[in-house]
């Protein structure tokens, strides 16, 4: 699913650059960048992947997974996925003036599925098998995507910051990050200085059955 919308359930982390005296007031009405979720949706249909155009996901705060009547919550409020570490990432991206893109891999049902008693809780092993299962895919979609994203943006990503009177960035600010649904799994390169080492970088990241994500850094 490539999502176009968050609801932010987590307590007390640092989701600002900006701490004061100066406070910037960014707009986070549409918080993933549109061109990107375009690009990444016209790519996974070349691809034959199964997969949604929009969708809303909601961040818990971890690491423990939802209860039965959170996640019945959830969904009755319409809320499609249900994640660990979308925020405060997206935020703090969109204050860099990067634009952002979220992929998420549905991996389980979270506290079951209603109607279907056979379909139990998830656990953190069955997450970390589905994201091993599709660790490829993934690598391809990122790999067939990154090369076609245009150097000068045509989203207004890059002037989030122009009503706090900051300076307009010239180009496009990389930065590659992998998220599995669970236990707050998460991996983050280093800021990027070009497609072509975001496209480098894919090739350090792995999942592991037991271990989960791991990135290993160029030497």
């Amino acid at each position: 699913m490539i999502c176009d919308q968050f609801i932010d359930r987590t307590t007390g982390r640092a989701d600002t650059y900006y701490r004061g005296p100066d406070v910037v007031h960014i707009s986070a009405a549409d918080p993933y960048c549109p061109e990107l979720r375009a690009l990444a949706g016209r790519i996974a249909g070349q691809q034959s992947l199964r997969w949604r155009p929009a969708g809303t996901v909601v961040v818990v705060q971890g690491p423990r997974f939802s209860t039965r009547a959170e996640s019945r919550w959830y969904s009755r409020m319409g809320w499609d996925i249900v994640g660990m570490t979308q925020y405060p990432e997206v935020i703090l991206a969109r204050e860099l003036e990067m634009c952002y893109l979220n992929l998420c891999l549905v991996t389980d049902y979270d506290a079951g599925l209603e109607g279907a008693p056979e379909v139990g809780a998830v656990q953190a092993h069955d997450v970390m098998r589905v994201l091993a299962e599709n660790i490829v895919r993934v690598r391809d979609l990122l790999a067939a995507t990154i090369p076609m994203i245009p150097a000068e943006p045509s989203c207004n990503c890059q002037r989030s910051l122009e009503a706090a009177g900051y300076k307009k960035k010239k180009g496009r600010d990389w930065g590659l990050g992998l998220q599995g649904r669970g236990s707050g799994i998460t991996i983050s390169a280093a800021l990027l200085r070009t497609g072509e080492e975001a496209v480098t970088a894919l090739s350090r990241l792995t999942i592991e059955a037991r271990s989960g994500v791991s990135y290993s850094p160029q030497k």
